[in-house]
C-alpha cells in the first residue's frame, strides 16, 4: 500500500513559462546575465558555477561564502561588493519571470491528501531559489518538505532519499514507513534510478495523465 508520494519540483511541479524551454534554459539564463552584467566571458562564468553548485546546494557553504567564492572563480571584485540583495535578484530573477504552476500536478496533489495520502518535496535546490518558492506559495501544499541545502545531501545521493523517509517516518502515523511503500517522481532518469536503487517506487515523470495512470498501476486510488 502506498502512503506518500513524494514530488520534484523544477520540471514536475513547476514549469517554465515557455514550453518549448527546460528547467537547465532558466539556469543558463542566469549565468547569462551575469556574464553580462559583469562583463565576464560565458564559459568561465559556466565552469565556475558548475565546479560551486554542488556545495552549494548541498549546503555546505553559506549564501556570501558562495558568492565570494564565484566572485575569486571568474575574476571578478565587482560581483564581491554587490548586496546580498542584489546577488538574489541576479539568481533568482529567471525563475521569477518564467516559471509557472504545473496546475494539473497541483490539483493531483490535493486529491493524494483527501486519499490519507503524505504527499513531500524534495528537491536540489539553494536558500535564495527556496525562498522564493516559499514566499510565492509555491511549497504550501506539501505536507513534507526535504530540501537540499538543508539536509545536507543531493539528487542522486543516497542520503537525500534517506533524509526523505527519515522526515516522514517522524510522522507518528508513518513511524514504520518502508521505501516501497513510497513512490518517488521526477522528470530525470537518474535520480528515478536512484530511489529505485533504495526499494523507493519511482515514476519517471512526462505529463500530468501519465502520471495519474502510472500511479494507478501502483494501486494508488485517485
Amino acid at each position: 500500500m502506498i502512503k506518500s508520494v513524494i514530488f520534484d519540483f523544477g520540471g514536475v511541479c513547476m514549469l517554465p513559462r515557455d514550453s518549448k524551454r527546460n528547467i537547465p534554459d532558466l539556469d543558463r539564463m542566469i549565468f547569462t546575465n551575469i556574464s553580462k552584467k559583469f562583463g565576464l566571458p560565458l564559459g568561465i562564468v559556466m565552469q565556475a558555477m558548475e565546479k560551486l553548485i554542488v556545495k552549494y546546494q548541498r549546503g555546505d557553504v553559506s549564501d556570501d561564502d558562495f558568492r565570494l567564492a564565484f566572485s575569486d572563480e571568474v575574476g571578478s571584485e565587482e560581483l564581491k561588493r554587490i548586496t546580498k540583495e542584489e546577488w538574489n535578484e541576479i539568481i533568482v530573477g529567471p525563475y521569477a519571470s518564467e516559471i509557472i504552476r504545473n496546475d494539473k500536478v497541483y490539483k493531483l496533489i490535493e486529491k493524494l491528501k483527501k486519499a490519507d495520502i503524505e504527499v513531500a518535496l524534495l528537491s536540489n535546490t539553494i536558500s535564495p531559489h527556496a525562498e522564493f518558492f516559499i514566499e510565492h506559495g509555491y511549497f504550501e501544499s506539501f505536507d513534507t518538505k526535504i530540501l537540499s541545502y538543508e539536509v545536507g545531501a543531493r539528487k542522486p545521493e543516497e542520503g537525500i532519499y534517506e533524509a526523505a523517509l527519515e522526515r516522514l517516518r517522524s510522522k507518528q502515523r508513518l513511524s514504520e514507513l518502508q521505501p516501497g511503500e513510497c513512490v518517488y517522481v521526477d522528470d530525470l532518469p537518474r535520480y528515478v534510478r536512484a530511489a529505485e536503487e533504495l526499494g523507493i517506487r519511482a515514476i519517471q515523470y512526462q505529463n500530468p495523465k501519465q502520471l495519474v495512470s502510472d500511479l494507478r498501476k501502483l494501486n494508488v486510488e485517485i
